[in-house]
């Protein structure tokens, strides 16, 4: 699923950079824990050109902790970059044209 143009904000530490032409996505991620149990789970994505992530004439890196608020049929609703092992970001193709930001929604419990 994809949702193309949408615009959000993006803090990075404190900073807020208005991004516009956001993509929306989803990836599915499965695996098994300790016990044998299956589990998969949704998590939402952003793709984001890199050149719009610019703090003082500098590209940024997406980091884990930082936020994201998009607004959702008339909510505005607030994510949480997420790392896994580390890396919060991954390259969607092998020209470095998108990032994949993997966010998790923000809940009361998380702040």
């Amino acid at each position: 699923m994809f949702l193309p143009g949408r615009s959000i904000g993006y803090r990075h530490g404190g900073v807020l950079i208005s991004l516009t032409d956001v993509t929306v996505g989803r990836s599915v991620v499965s695996g098994m824990d300790q016990d044998g149990v299956k589990w998969k789970t949704d998590l939402r994505n952003y793709l984001i050109k890199p050149a719009d992530l610019v703090v003082d004439g500098v590209e940024i890196k997406p980091q884990e902790g930082d936020v994201i608020t998009d607004e959702n049929e008339g909510s505005e609703i607030t994510y949480l970059v997420v790392a896994d092992e580390g890396v919060a970001w991954s390259w969607t193709d092998r020209y470095h044209q998108l990032m994949r930001v993997v966010v998790r929604e923000r809940s009361e419990a998380t702040e």
